[in-house]
């Protein structure tokens, strides 16, 4: 299969996360005012039920066959044989686990109130058994991706302006989310047939794949127990759906964030694996160097920016009623740079060289940290201590991922030395939004404004500091408009 142009991978995939952001962005502070705290808090906590029974279904499945499938894409019989294998897999485990959660609703497990909720939500399970991106991903197609994206988040935003009028609504506002869901399955099926063969059914082994898949799932488990059990244990612990309104509000931002921050990990997942299969570690080596200067020109003014303007973006953004919800926002902004670098690590390194059970360990140290640490803090300090518990436990991980990686490719002084200029335009940016603000009001326009002088000292900063990364980013630009202007 011809390999696909990185550029035109990352506008495709940046054409994606942006729309990942916009959509939330419009929808966020719409059903805040709707629903309120405690219905956003009541969406957030069944979520958070039935992702833990996908997580079992799924089973680190679509993972473990983007791996494969790009490691293999320059054969197309092999590819398909393990497109199906892998597909059957996850259609078996996803009926176990189908059979499993019926049975939970009969059984009154969770709060009875709910129910109509969970029913609705059987199409997010549905939705997960036909989806099939991750070979999308594996073969590096991501226009379909994106294509697909936006169709459904246009069905998503079109749908819950339209539709969400009160609170009453809140079951037709998770019904056409778990709509969005199956159109973001669904579509791609017509698309995958054209990239393969057919393979007999007496040649497929089905079950070969489990134990690769384990190893995957393992790590799933831990990401579940610190990105999903916290808003089940809130809900548990506090009883409160008020707290777990409070802190939906500042994960959904956080990982808004996130998202701008690890755009072209996806993408270097499918190229790194294909670069080691072919030995290129000099490339491979380019690469690392100018991810982890991107990574980290992105998440660390996102960062400081996110803490400095927290209290005027949360009441303009989610409307009253929402105050705690500056606080945790302020607590999880560090997980822009945190989780940034764990991914760029994970998806550089242990994930394309086959080192999941190794990287395995330390998810598993960060989720019991994060799992005992919920159950001392949440009970005194509620949805904060659940956000300090994330902190915590994410920092952990991504120490743990840098210190026992190939010190060639990764290691803290070469972070250091790529990203302590960012830190210090970020820290004089920072100063400079928080002296201003005091003098201002709060409204759109005032956020606006304090934006753009942020992106103004933060890159003029950068400049009389000389960042050689960011030189290198201006010629690239200046470099693409020239060629433009050419063909013109």
């Amino acid at each position: 299969m011809k390999t696909k142009s990185l550029k035109r991978n990352y506008i495709f995939n940046l054409i994606y996360n942006l729309t990942n952001l916009m959509v939330p962005l419009i929808i966020a502070p719409f059903l805040s005012r709707v629903l309120q705290v405690d219905g956003v808090g009541v969406k957030s906590y069944t979520f958070s039920i039935v992702s833990n029974f996908i997580l079992f279904a799924t089973l680190g499945i679509s993972e473990y066959g983007q791996i494969e499938i790009s490691k293999n894409r320059d054969n197309k019989k092999i590819y398909s044989k393990k497109l199906y294998e892998i597909g059957l897999l996850r259609v078996v485990t996803t009926l176990i686990v189908f059979v499993i959660y019926i049975c939970t609703l009969v059984l009154p497990i969770f709060n009875n109130s709910y129910n109509d909720i969970y029913i609705i939500l059987i199409i997010n399970i549905i939705a997960n058994v036909i989806d099939f991106s991750w070979f999308l991903r594996g073969i590096e197609e991501f226009k379909t991706i994106t294509i697909v994206q936006i169709i459904s988040k246009i069905f998503l935003l079109i749908g819950t302006l339209v539709l969400v009028k009160s609170k009453a609504d809140i079951n037709i506002a998770i019904l056409i989310n778990s709509i969005t869901l199956l159109i973001n399955s669904v579509l791609p099926l017509f698309v995958i047939r054209k990239y393969c063969v057919r393979v007999s059914l007496k040649d497929l082994r089905v079950f070969s794949h489990l134990k690769e898949c384990l190893v995957y799932f393992v790590p799933a488990i831990a990401i579940q127990i610190y990105t999903v059990l916290d808003k089940t244990m809130i809900g548990l612990i506090t009883n409160s759906n008020t707290e777990n309104g409070y802190y939906e509000q500042a994960d959904k931002v956080i990982k808004i964030l996130i998202t701008v921050v690890t755009t072209t990990n996806t993408i270097m997942n499918s190229r790194i694996s294909y670069l080691y299969q072919k030995q290129d570690i000099k490339e491979i080596k380019r690469l690392i160097d100018k991810s982890t200067c991107l990574c980290m020109m992105i998440a660390v003014p996102i960062t400081f920016g996110a803490m400095a303007i927290s209290n005027i973006f949360v009441p303009m953004f989610f409307g009253e009623g929402y105050d705690k919800t500056i606080d945790i926002l302020i607590v999880l902004a560090p997980l822009a740079i945190i989780i940034g670098l764990s991914g760029l690590v994970g998806s550089h390194y242990y994930t394309p060289l086959g080192k999941k059970a190794k990287s395995n360990k330390y998810l598993i140290v960060g989720a019991i940290v994060n799992f005992v640490l919920n159950l001392l803090l949440i009970k005194s300090f509620k949805s904060i201590g659940a956000a300090i518990a994330s902190i915590v436990a994410e920092f952990i991980i991504t120490f743990l991922y840098i210190r026992n990686s190939n010190k060639k490719l990764f290691n803290f002084r070469f972070i250091f030395k790529s990203s302590y200029k960012y830190f210090i335009s970020s820290i004089i940016m920072y100063i400079v939004l928080v002296s201003i603000k005091k003098y201002m009001s709060t409204g759109l326009i005032t956020l606006g404004i304090l934006i753009m002088v942020g992106c103004f000292v933060y890159v003029i900063v950068l400049l009389l500091l000389r960042d050689s990364y960011l030189f290198s980013v201006i010629n690239d630009v200046k470099e693409g408009v020239f060629k433009w202007k050419k063909k013109q």
